[in-house]
């Protein structure tokens, strides 16, 4: 009988790990982009933050929240005007961190630590090199979140502090 009773609490253990680590999996990771970030840059934190956006949607994935610090985020570092930042399915991206070198990283204020996607990727200020789109939602869902952004430069430049 004892042999049954501890066979159905083991079975009982693994049963309740399982469903914990599933739960734990389901909530997604937060990742963290500063483009000040001097750390691992491998977006654990606010000091290994990624310094570039599109590393973080590269590995972002259903669930994740990607944090992004204050500053100025291109597409593209090349002067490819059809290259953008690609929506994630299940993924919330969220601006207006103060992140690294601040008191508290963490604090959030969309007007006080603005996030700007810009699309001015060639000559500064000369409009005809622009991205034609800093977010592209195509092939994205309602899941696909956005918030506490600022976009400029860029031909939806009306899409200001999200």
């Amino acid at each position: 009988m004892n042999s049954q009773l501890n066979s159905f609490r083991f079975g009982l253990v693994v049963i309740l790990l399982a469903v914990a680590l599933a739960c734990q999996a389901a909530a997604g990771v937060t990742i963290y982009v500063d483009d000040n970030a001097t750390g691992l840059n491998d977006g654990s934190s606010w000091e290994n933050a990624y310094p570039d956006l599109q590393d973080a949607l590269a590995v972002a994935a259903y669930n994740d929240d990607i944090r992004v610090g204050q500053g100025t985020y291109k597409p593209t570092s090349s002067s490819d005007r059809t290259i953008s930042f690609q929506l994630v399915n299940g993924v919330t991206l969220r601006g207006g961190y103060a992140a690294v070198g601040t008191a508290n990283p963490d604090a959030r204020d969309v007007i006080l630590y603005e996030t700007i996607l810009s699309g001015d990727i060639g000559t500064i200020s000369v409009t005809t090199d622009n991205s034609y789109n800093v977010i592209d939602c195509s092939g994205s869902d309602s899941t696909s979140m956005l918030i506490g952004f600022t976009f400029k430069n860029t031909r939806n430049d009306w899409l200001n502090a999200l």
